[in-house]
C-alpha cells in the first residue's frame, strides 16, 4: 500500500496526521505496556496486554493506521465578576469522536477504491490503546504528561485508528521522548498526578470530573488543560484548524448558576453536540455544585 497516496488523501479530507503502524514496533511496544513502563490506562478496566491485542478486537486484522486532528482553540474567559466554571478544549465545538470517524469515512471511502481493503474505524472507543498506536506510526513521542506530542500540533491532538485487513509493509522508528528531565506539566499539575513512571489517574482533575467525583478541580466542570497548557511543545502551535473544534466564551466558561439552573433540553441544545454530552446533564451540575462549595465569586 502506498503511503504517500494516504498522506495526500489525509490532507484532502481534513485529516492532520495520518500513518501505517509498524506491526513490530507495536509487539515491541507491548513489552513497555506489560512492565508499567507507560500508563494508559485511566478509563479502561480490563488487562494491560488487551490495549495491544488488535486480533482480538478483530481476527481479520493485518495493518493499522493510526489518524489524528489538531484541535488547539484559544478562548478567553469572559471579564465579569460572575462565577464561571472551565469547560477543556477537547470539549469544544462538535464531539470529535463523530468528526474524526466521518472524516476518516470519508478517506476510507476514497482509499479503497484505490487499494481494496476491509476496515474497522475506532475513535477513543475501542479496545486499543490510541496513543499507542499512534507512538508506533510515528506520529508523535510520549511526552512526560502521557500525551503523544507532536512537535507541529504539540499534545492537542484527538487521536483514532484505523484496522484494515490487509498487511501495511512499513517500517518506523518511534520518535524518542524530547522531554528529557522536564518537569513542567508534573509540576503544573495541581493535584500532582505524576509519579516517576506512571500517571496517577484517580488524582488528575479531568478523570475527577468525568466520574462526577467531588474533588478540587480548580474551576474545571469537565475535562482538564493545566498540564498541557504549561508545556513548552504547546507554546505557538497552531490554533483554530478546524471550524468544528471552535467554541464561544460562554460555552467554554458557563456561569455556574447557569450550569445548575439548566434544564435537561437546554443542555441538548447547547452542549449536546459536544463530547462531554457523553457523561450528561446530572455529571455537569454535580460539578458545578463542587466548583460553588469551593469558590466563591
Amino acid at each position: 500500500m502506498n503511503n504517500g497516496y494516504l498522506l495526500t488523501l489525509a490532507e484532502k479530507h481534513g485529516i492532520d496526521l495520518i500513518g501505517f503502524v509498524d506491526m513490530g514496533q507495536l509487539e515491541l511496544f507491548r513489552y513497555r505496556i506489560l512492565t508499567n513502563d507507560i500508563n494508559d490506562l485511566a478509563f479502561f478496566d480490563g488487562k494491560l496486554s488487551d490495549r495491544l491485542d488488535y486480533k482480538n478486537v478483530w481476527n481479520e486484522c493485518e495493518g493499522i493506521i493510526s489518524f489524528g486532528m489538531g484541535y488547539y482553540s484559544a478562548v478567553n474567559n469572559p471579564d465579569d465578576d460572575i462565577l464561571r466554571g472551565i469547560i477543556s478544549t477537547a470539549s469544544y465545538g462538535e464531539d470529535y469522536h463523530n468528526v474524526l470517524k466521518r472524516k476518516a469515512e470519508a478517506l476510507m471511502d476514497e482509499f479503497t477504491k484505490e487499494f481494496p481493503v476491509e476496515y474497522k474505524i475506532f475513535v477513543d472507543t475501542g479496545t486499543l490503546s490510541d496513543r499507542a498506536l499512534a507512538y508506533c506510526a510515528g506520529l508523535g513521542f510520549y511526552g512526560n504528561n502521557n500525551f503523544i506530542i507532536n512537535e507541529t500540533y504539540g499534545s492537542y491532538i484527538f487521536l483514532g485508528h484505523i484496522l484494515i485487513n490487509k498487511c501495511a509493509d512499513v517500517s518506523v522508528r518511534p520518535l524518542e521522548s524530547k522531554c528529557g528531565g522536564c518537569s513542567i506539566c508534573a509540576n503544573a499539575c495541581p493535584n500532582g498526578c505524576y509519579g516517576e513512571k506512571m500517571l496517577e489517574y484517580d488524582r488528575c482533575i479531568s478523570y475527577l470530573t468525568q466520574k462526577g467525583i467531588s474533588a478540587d478541580t480548580k474551576g474545571y466542570l469537565y475535562g482538564c488543560d493545566i498540564c498541557q497548557q504549561a508545556c513548552p511543545y504547546n507554546k505557538g502551535i497552531p490554533e483554530r484548524l478546524h471550524e468544528e473544534f471552535i467554541a464561544s466564551s460562554e460555552f467554554a466558561y458557563p456561569a455556574i448558576d447557569y450550569i445548575l439552573n439548566m434544564q435537561k433540553e437546554e443542555f441538548s441544545q447547547v452542549y449536546g453536540n459536544s463530547a462531554l454530552a457523553w457523561r450528561r446533564l446530572g455529571n455537569l451540575k454535580k460539578n458545578a455544585e463542587n466548583v460553588k462549595k469551593r469558590r466563591k465569586p
